[in-house]
């Protein structure tokens, strides 16, 4: 008996060996990031991050890799799906209500840390730290957006020479159109949008004597647009919320303060139109987050080069906060997110826009003291700014049941292909009851430095007729997923219209408005 006791126990310990041995097999060690293997010597180009990515998806069965699309220079944009089921079904055929999250960097491709960071989260994720994640969370982690950018010679644009991250109006770049489907294929609850900006501006603040003093920032979609269920969470809530956590962490992190250029002129947060990823995706009803690292090398002592271990690692800590965050909130984001887009609540009430919108003095809190270090000096001060942080809207709309375009309908219609916009084209002239509008008073005028948007000044007369509309005319129906968006890109005075992106203001004329609103 004692010997069969013995045998038994050795048996059970044999198979207990082999199944962990098994196991060890299945689970190898995961690969260190390109960066790491030449020793912080040598940044990998687009190629590298992907096969990284490869490895780590033969390395676990958590891990699959996709390919979002390409970009100008017909790169491969490259996203990693991980997940307890690592198939991540997309949106239409999802079964589970798991809270999905979106990590996207290199959107420009100066910015070189983040799709370090990213590479360190994604191994994170599927072994370290952060390993927990993937049974809570369905993640989509797109460590490249620009890969053309990193490519040639950390260039912040594309191969065609355009900033991805302000292309979201026109979405004329593959890089942002793959986002943007990325949005509506996997349509995730949140999503963070990562960067880095420099310290010093050689062309404005530092002429004036001064740097900006920050380590990591955080903001949230702002466009006054987003579901204000989300909207009122992130900044009351989540952000606070996130901030509390990094310093609990050891991250030193403030809310976003948009580039200072005068020391004299107000302190603003983000953009509030759609122009960039943070407030698209924000407006297409997920908990949208910009995080924002310091490019600028602290000191003199460069330990790799630019400081990029640094400076990836600390921006890959702001994202595992931020990881953590989301995963402690998962249950309220995710039903936050979900009764938005079942029935979206805009600012005004009613079903009405926030066409025209821009910051405004905060009665509760006028000034707000920023650090600033003094250049000749090295002294660190607290300078008090005119703190614009309040978001006001001067103008509301009520959209119409459908709009007819009747000048520029090849233009128009490729704007709704990319969009993801439904429409037709009418067969035969008819006549409709429309409101028609006339433009007078019209004044553009271009942005500084021939960079941004034009500024436009007019005023449109309306008045109720029948119209006779032709062939080929354009119908849209604001009745579908993105018809709240149709107003905001094709009415004149929205702080978001396509007419004042360069480009698109030979579209108003004076005397006359080809748009007609159908009710």
């Amino acid at each position: 008996m004692q010997n069969n006791s013995v045998l038994g126990v050795g048996l059970v310990l044999v198979a207990m060996y082999a199944f962990f041995a098994t196991d060890a097999k299945a689970a190898p060690e995961l690969p260190v990031i390109p960066l790491a293997a030449s020793n912080y010597q040598q940044l990998p180009k687009n190629a590298q991050i992907v096969q990284y990515l490869e490895k780590l998806a033969e390395t676990s069965a958590k891990a699959r890799v996709v390919t979002l699309g390409q970009s100008a220079g017909e790169r491969p944009i490259a996203a990693l799906l991980i997940s307890d089921n690592p198939e991540l079904p997309s949106a239409q055929t999802a079964s589970d209500s798991r809270l999905r999250l979106m990590l996207v960097a290199g959107q420009h491709g100066n910015e070189s840390s983040g799709p370090e960071a990213l590479q360190l989260i994604a191994r994170s994720l599927l072994g370290g730290e952060l390993k927990d994640i993937p049974a809570k969370l369905d993640i989509i982690l797109v460590p490249n957006a620009n890969p053309d950018g990193r490519d040639l010679d950390l260039q912040r644009e594309n191969a065609d020479g355009v900033n991805t991250n302000t292309d979201f109006i026109l979405l004329t770049q593959p890089e942002g159109q793959a986002l943007s489907r990325a949005l509506t294929r996997y349509r995730p609850h949140a999503v963070m949008d990562i960067h880095e900006s420099k310290a010093y501006k050689d062309e404005s603040l530092a002429q004036q004597g001064y740097v900006t003093q920050f380590d990591i920032q955080y903001e949230v979609g702002f466009e006054p647009n987003i579901d204000t269920r989300i909207r009122s969470f992130g900044v009351d809530k989540f952000l606070p919320a996130l901030l509390a956590r990094a310093q609990e962490e050891g991250v030193v992190a403030r809310r976003y303060i948009r580039e200072i250029v005068d020391i004299n002129e107000p302190i603003t947060h983000g953009g509030i139109t759609l122009r960039n990823f943070r407030n698209y995706s924000g407006f297409h009803d997920s908990l949208s987050t910009l995080v924002e690292g310091r490019l600028d090398p602290p000191g003199d002592n460069y330990p790799t080069p630019n400081n990029i271990r640094e400076r990836s690692e600390e921006l890959y800590e702001s994202v595992a906060v931020y990881t953590r965050q989301i995963a402690a909130m998962r249950e309220q984001i995710t039903q936050l997110v979900e009764a938005a887009r079942s029935n979206w609540q805009g600012p005004v009430g009613n079903g009405a826009l926030a066409l025209e919108s821009q910051y405004a003095l905060d009665p509760v809190q006028p000034k707000l003291k920023i650090p600033l270090l003094k250049i000749d000096t090295g002294e660190i001060v607290d300078k008090a700014f005119d703190y614009h942080g309040k978001v006001v809207t001067l103008e509301n709309y009520q959209p119409p049941a459908a709009y007819v375009i009747s000048d520029y309908q090849d233009r128009i219609a490729a704007l709704f292909d990319r969009q993801g916009i439904s429409y037709r084209r009418l067969e035969k002239p008819q006549e409709i009851n429309a409101v028609t509008r006339t433009i007078s008073n019209l004044e553009i005028t271009p942005p500084p430095r021939d960079k941004g948007r034009f500024t436009v000044e007019l005023q449109l007369e309306q008045r109720e007729e029948q119209v006779e509309v032709e062939a080929g005319d354009l119908w849209v129906s604001l009745d579908q997923a993105d018809g709240r968006l149709v107003p905001l890109l094709l009415e004149p005075k929205s702080s978001t219209s396509i007419y004042k992106e360069p480009g698109y203001t030979d579209m108003l004329e004076e005397g006359r408005f080809y748009i007609f609103s159908v009710q």
